[in-house]
């Protein structure tokens, strides 16, 4: 649509298509949800039912190819959003977020972040899930980890745990 003036989506996948959206939308401004790189392979490893080597294997894909992308595109707008500040503070993090796009927090958006804070993405608004509170997914890794996977994890994430300040 022509008079769309902010759209937004998130998916690992898309590292598989960066430079075609680049492409498509040269004047796009780009918010980056970082996260540890530990939990997001825990997470990964979980929702597909792999051992936790493969859930780290996958996620250095995706960080790998996001990476080159804005390294390869400095220029770029980047909004950069720590998964943790966010399920830390949803509201807070949300009103940066948005004044970084030039927005102001409207009570009815405040109201929709507090009250939907903890519904999972992955399910329709209209379903009846438990709110669960995400902050509970922060260093989730340090329970599924022995010292093979912390080894593992530090030759594979070591760069992206000292660049987003997981060290």
């Amino acid at each position: 649509r022509q008079d769309l003036a902010f759209w937004g989506d998130k998916h690992p996948h898309y590292c598989n298509c960066l430079e075609f959206i680049y492409h498509c939308f040269p004047n796009a401004r780009f918010i980056r949800l970082i996260r540890d790189p530990r939990d997001v392979a825990t997470s990964i490893a979980e929702m597909n039912q792999w051992p936790l080597e493969e859930g780290m294997r996958a996620t250095a894909i995706f960080l790998d190819e996001y990476e080159s992308f804005f390294l390869g595109h400095r220029g770029l707008p980047v909004f950069e959003l720590k998964y943790e500040d966010m399920v830390r503070n949803y509201t807070e993090t949300t009103g940066k977020l948005l004044a970084w796009l030039g927005l102001g927090m409207a009570p009815e958006v405040a109201n929709f972040i507090s009250e939907n804070a903890g519904r999972n993405a992955h399910t329709a608004m209209t379903e009846d899930v438990p709110i669960r509170n995400f902050a509970t997914s922060v260093q989730r890794w340090r329970k599924v980890f022995d010292s093979t996977h912390e080894m593992l994890a530090m030759e594979i994430f070591g760069r992206y745990l000292e660049r987003y300040g997981y060290l």
